[in-house]
């Protein structure tokens, strides 16, 4: 965070105020969406892996 505002503040400098806030915000979102869809792939991966197993064990049992 503290980096991004860093190059926000350097490119200040050389841009417009509002465009170096409106790319920083979408960074910004990037930086967060970014690690949310992982995090979101992974937990359905999982629940996926999980419903398989108990589903082998379900026939297992039976069978």
């Amino acid at each position: 965070m503290m980096t991004i505002q860093g190059v926000g503040m350097a490119a200040a400098g050389f841009l417009r105020v509002h465009l170096v806030v409106v790319g920083s915000g979408v960074l910004g979102t990037g930086c967060v969406l970014a690690p949310l869809a992982e995090v979101r792939a992974t937990a359905t991966a999982t629940a996926n892996t999980t419903a398989t197993a108990r589903e082998t064990d379900r026939s297992a049992r039976r069978g």
